[in-house]
């Protein structure tokens, strides 16, 4: 019995942490900069670039072509690997969200053919 509960309690917290990749991202602030990005985690980076991607396509144009927000995850992803790879020596006093918003520049083409399909 205690097996049941102790599967059961881990099957729902691991639905609840998968269902809620898009929450918990603090590095929007004002003061997040390079150093507090690569040494978040990555649901962190992962939270906080869905965020900005979701500010960056718009929230309207989202809803009007998503069905879930699940639909935003790739979006997420890549944008969090732009900022990953945009933090180097000469840039980990940049803000995350400026950061952020070049990796957004470059990237929304991409992003708006994808949306609009």
């Amino acid at each position: 019995m205690r097996f049941m509960v102790a599967l059961l309690v881990t099957i729902a917290w691991s639905n609840s942490a998968i269902a809620q990749w898009y929450s918990g991202g603090t590095l929007t602030n004002s003061y997040s900069d390079g150093e507090a990005w690569t040494k978040a985690s990555k649901q962190n980076r992962l939270a906080s670039a869905a965020d900005m991607a979701l500010v960056g396509i718009g929230t309207e144009k989202f809803q009007r072509h998503a069905s879930s927000i699940n639909d935003l995850r790739p979006y997420a992803t890549e944008l969090r690997v732009c900022i990953d790879e945009a933090y180097g020596p000469s840039t980990m006093r940049m803000k995350v969200t400026e950061i952020g918003a070049a990796c957004i520049v470059l990237l929304r083409d991409g992003w708006d053919r994808r949306l609009m399909r």
